[in-house]
């Protein structure tokens, strides 16, 4: 098994370091989700919906493109 160089390293800092990043977003877009609801504001907590989904996606997608990106590059 081959240690992982340059590209792949940097990509594996990258991922590591957007993981908590993006966690972060999500629950604060998730906490203004539930404000917006609560002042009845449908527009806000519509936006606020879909930044806490795309983030929560990329969280458990980033990984996974890595891991899949390892796997063809070395056999």
């Amino acid at each position: 098994m081959s240690n992982l160089e340059g590209l792949d390293l940097f990509l594996a800092i990258m991922v590591a370091l957007l993981e908590p990043f993006l966690l972060t977003l999500c629950f604060n877009y998730s906490l203004n989700f539930f404000q917006s609801l609560h002042k009845s504001d449908d527009h806000l907590a519509n936006k606020n919906k879909i930044a806490a989904t795309i983030c929560l996606s990329l969280f458990f997608f980033l990984p996974v493109v890595f891991f899949i990106y390892t796997l063809i590059k070395n056999g």
